[in-house]
Order: C-alpha cells, then structure tokens, then sequence
C-alpha cells in the first residue's frame, strides 16, 4: 500500500483586506444569522452564496426543529433558495457567519489576541453542507469558501480544500451546465 496525501489550503486575514463584494457577503451573512431558529443547539448560522450567472446573492439561515432530522441548514436553505429561483445553477462563493447565539458580530470586525493556527481553527461548513455546496459548484473546486471565524479573522479556502474527497452528479454521469 501506499499513502497518498493532499494539503488542504486556507488563507487567514483581516476583513479589511477582502474586496467589497467579499465584505458585503460577511455582512449579509451575518444579518441573516440574526434570524436564525436554533432554540435547542443555540448555534446561529448565516450564510450568502452568490451565482455565477446572475451574481445575485441568496441568503439562509438554520432553522432548527425538536426532531432535529427535519432541521434546515443555512447553506442548504440559501443554495435552494438559489435552485427555487433561478433552477440548478452554479455558485461561485459561499460565505458563512456560525457561533454561539451570545456571539454578536460587528462590522469591521474586532480581532482578538488570538489567532487561527490550526486548519481545526478554521469554521467550514459541516459535511452535509458541503456535499450540498458540491452538487452546485458544476465540478468547480475552485468555488470560494468564506468565513468570518470567532476571533475576528476572515478564513478564504475553497470547496475542494473543504472537501477533498467529494462525490456528485458528474460522478453520476449528470452534468447540470
């Protein structure tokens, strides 16, 4: 046998450094967030994703329910909104606000004395998130993964470094271009 490896890749900087169109999709990240249903987990997730067509931005939040089966992801409830309004399209980035619901983000945000060194540091999607933000990057690793992480930091990688080993529609022999 032998060990195959991939190195998995995300910039760390300063909210002021990204473009404004990087830095209106934290924000609107985060208002969403501040509509989120999480009465049992009290994790509050905001996300905005943006399509490659139009450039229109989407937005979810998660919305928890007692069964917890039944409870919609923020990633999910914004790519389909996106499929809702403008059918199987690709995106190009994905943005996430996540914490605690006693975490308040402002914009700039203020950094701690702490910093991100580790990828475990690193807030990203959870794996049924990805899948779903795979089944709409059209076979694209290259999609942007946005966060806003707790200490202030702003954390860009992308959806192949996220999930590495992905499987979806092309594997499947489905090509929604």
């Amino acid at each position: 046998m032998k060990v195959i490896k991939k190195v998995i890749s995300a910039l760390v900087g300063d909210y002021l450094e990204l473009c404004t169109a990087d830095r209106e999709l934290l924000m609107a990240a985060a208002k969403v967030r501040e509509r989120a249903q999480a009465p049992y987990s009290k994790y509050k997730v905001g996300v905005a994703v943006v399509s490659s067509d139009t450039k229109t931005i989407y937005l979810g939040c998660n919305v928890e329910r007692c069964s917890y089966t039944q409870t919609t992801h923020a990633e999910q409830n914004a790519i389909d909104s996106m499929v809702a309004d403008r059918g199987a399209g690709k995106l190009i980035t994905v943005a996430l606000v996540g914490g605690p619901e006693t975490i308040v983000y402002k914009f700039p945000p203020k950094k701690t004395d702490e910093s991100i060194t580790e990828i475990e540091d690193v807030p990203v999607p959870c794996g049924h998130c990805l899948q779903i933000i795979w089944e709409n990057c059209h076979n694209d690793p290259n999609v942007r993964l946005l966060a806003l992480a707790r200490n202030g930091e702003v954390v860009l990688t992308t959806i192949g470094d996220a999930f590495p080993m992905c499987f979806g529609p092309a594997d499947l022999g489905i090509d929604y271009t």
